[in-house]
Formats: structure tokens, sequence, C-alpha cells
């Protein structure tokens, strides 16, 4: 049986593994300022019920994914999910069958690292 993984977990690793660690293996993680203050910025696209357009895009926040194939077995919240239309693009449901290209956004407090 393989066990689920959180992509919160996969992120986290990828941005810090020693954060990883404290997080996941020693579970001895404490919130401090920056990560507070982060968490305060994140409260907007923290909310499900919330989408709107922007730049001629669609964006929803909150929006749960999960890939249960057995290669992966990922599941998660995405921050933002932005919908640009396209027809080259998957349909998108409750939008009409509008085709769009689709495009995960992540926040963060500062600016991203080099590495993938």
């Amino acid at each position: 049986m393989n066990e689920e993984i959180s992509i919160r977990s996969v992120q986290h690793y990828l941005y810090c593994p020693h954060r990883w660690g404290l997080m996941e293996i020693g579970q001895i993680w404490a919130e401090n300022y920056f990560v507070t203050r982060a968490d305060l910025l994140h409260s907007r696209v923290h909310d499900p019920d919330r989408k709107y357009a922007l730049r001629g895009k669609r964006v929803f926040t909150a929006v749960p994914v999960y890939h249960d194939g057995e290669a992966y077995n990922l599941y998660g919240v995405v921050d933002c999910l932005e919908a640009a239309k396209s027809a080259d693009g998957v349909p998108l449901p409750g939008e009409g069958g509008q085709r769009c290209r689709l495009c995960i956004v992540e926040y963060k407090p500062t600016a991203p690292k080099k590495q993938p």
C-alpha cells in the first residue's frame, strides 16, 4: 500500500531540507515571527470561496489537488490557480466548458530561490 504524500511536505523540503527535517522527522519546529508573518500574508489565499478575474484570467484560491495514481499518490491545496482561456487548454468545470490553460501560483513572502 502506498502512503499519501502531502504536496506541502514536498514544498517544505524543496524550500529548506533542514526545516523539513525539523518539522517532519523531529517534529520540533516552532513558529517564529517570520512564519507568523507569512501565515498572515497567506490568509487571503486560503479562502476556498474566493474567486475573481485578474488580467483576463479567472483566479481560484485554496484549490484542493491530488494525484491518486500508483506513481505519486500526492494530495494538497494550492494557494492559487489561474485559468487563462486557451483553445488547447483543459475544459474547466463550472465555467460552461470553457477551455483554459492552468497555472498554479504559490505565494511566498520572499523572492524564490535560484534552484528548482
